[in-house]
């Protein structure tokens, strides 16, 4: 208990206390259809080890960013609105005598939402519910969105088949208080039908409060997978259980932009807490508590097939694994690494508390590469700053780096005597070494 509290307590000090990162430090970096399943990029080649090179340890230094670093309430384009009208749906409804009121619920999710229009709530009460709900088509409006999920005294539960729930082409919907298990491929899966080129598909969607777990049959399955949502939000939820053998992540984001995930518990998993990849940019993960998250507790990058890229690949500019990810003020614990730029442009961690990770402090390394169709940016112009590593023994877990390794800024490193120690850093390049004795 007073570890949690200590580390929550560091997570929000350090989330609030410094300015976060919007991803432009330029100053600090070197100059330079739906896939229910994925390619996973947890199977990358280790990077290399090379000689080490000591840098003092040294206090705090301010990340010179742009983001604002507020605390406070979430705001969403629900904040401040509520429902106009509701429809009922519980285990003893029907679908054919029942009229969706609260005295006559309908029977299942699906006939509910075909009588929903913006300004619905979905009212679906305790019990628990097939799993298998598809629901195509959906749209809110930014001043009357669609709310679906569980009241304010029932959670109820969505069980079985593939898939829990799968949202299709849907804008301005909320997804609230329901657990989901025991499916056996993905959890809750979000996407845009497959529209690739098309960013308004699927775009303005809330997700909150939110159990889901147990999913998958031990390979590359996912609690909740997001291909191609854009302005999206995933808040105070917990996933746990997802995949296995090393496949599978709590979060999952194939080609998905302007997105925050927050206040989210993300548990005992095989291959990700949250991996961001396919195009995707600009999402924020911020003050979440991460635990036995498997190999590469957040991958900011990874690998993907071609096809499935949100936007489609460019054959006359170069493409991007993952561009603008911002790791800021978790609580990260154990794990083979605690994060990983993987093809990753401009992306940061930073302000995060990291405790004994298993193999590795963090990795830097390229999976996807160019090919005769296509030219793939290399892994460049990321940071580390202002971040909290705590570990066993008298040497730090290295850093595994690919050919292009970033200079990190100062963070704080511990042993679990809690006494500073001299940072002995990999791989350091020339533009580091000049950095360094201009500080």
């Amino acid at each position: 208990m007073k570890t949690t509290f200590l580390f929550l307590l560091t997570a929000l000090l350090m989330g609030c206390g410094d300015r976060t990162t919007s991803g432009d430090d330029t100053d600090s970096r070197s100059e330079s259809g739906s896939d229910s399943n994925g390619t996973d990029g947890t199977d990358g080649t280790d990077g290399t080890d090379t000689e080490d090179t000591e840098t003092e340890d040294t206090e705090d230094t301010d990340t010179d960013a742009d983001g604002d670093g507020a605390c406070g309430d979430i705001v969403t384009f629900e904040t401040g609105i509520v429902p106009q009208t509701e429809i009922h749906v519980a285990v003893d409804g029907d679908d054919t005598t029942g009229n969706g009121s609260a005295d006559a619920p309908f029977a299942t999710v699906e006939h509910a939402a075909s009588h929903a229009g913006p300004g619905t709530a979905i009212r679906i009460h305790g019990g628990t519910y097939a799993g298998g709900i598809y629901l195509s088509g959906l749209a809110g409006t930014a001043e009357a969105p669609i709310w679906i999920g569980g009241t304010a005294d029932e959670r109820p539960v969505i069980e079985g088949d593939v898939e829990g729930l799968h949202l299709s082409e849907v804008r301005y919907v909320i997804i609230h208080d329901l657990e989901i298990r025991n499916a056996s491929g993905n959890g809750l899966n979000c996407d845009d039908g497959g529209d690739t080129a098309n960013p308004e598909a699927t775009r303005h969607v809330v997700l909150r409060n939110l159990f889901i777990h147990d999913i998958g049959t031990g390979g590359n399955e996912d609690c909740l997978k997001l291909s191609g949502v854009n302005d999206y939000f995933v808040l105070d939820s917990e996933m746990a259980f997802c995949g296995g053998s090393g496949g599978g992540s709590a979060i999952d984001h194939v080609g998905c932009h302007n997105g925050l995930l927050a206040g989210n518990h993300l548990h005992d998993l095989s291959a990700n807490a949250i991996q961001c990849k396919g195009g995707s940019a600009n999402i924020e993960i911020r003050g979440n508590w991460m635990a036995s998250a498997g190999e590469r507790a957040v991958n900011m990058g990874g690998s993907t097939g071609f096809e499935f890229f949100r936007p489609p690949l460019s054959a006359s500019a170069p493409n991007v694994e993952a561009r603008d990810i911002r790791l800021v003020a978790n609580v990260i614990i154990g794990g083979a690494a605690a994060f990983a730029f993987v093809g990753c442009v401009a992306c940061a961690a930073v302000n995060n508390t990291v405790y004994l990770p298993q193999q590795w402090v963090f990795r830097i390394l390229q999976e996807t590469v160019s090919t005769d169709d296509y030219t793939f940016s290399a892994c460049a112009d990321n940071l580390v700053a202002n971040n909290i590593f705590f570990f066993r023994g008298n040497r730090f877990p290295p850093t595994s780096t690919s050919d292009r390794t970033p200079c990190p800024k100062p963070s704080r490193w511990k042993t679990t005597s809690g006494m500073p120690l001299t940072v002995r850093m990999r791989r350091p390049r020339p533009t580091c070494l000049r950095r360094r004795s201009n500080r």
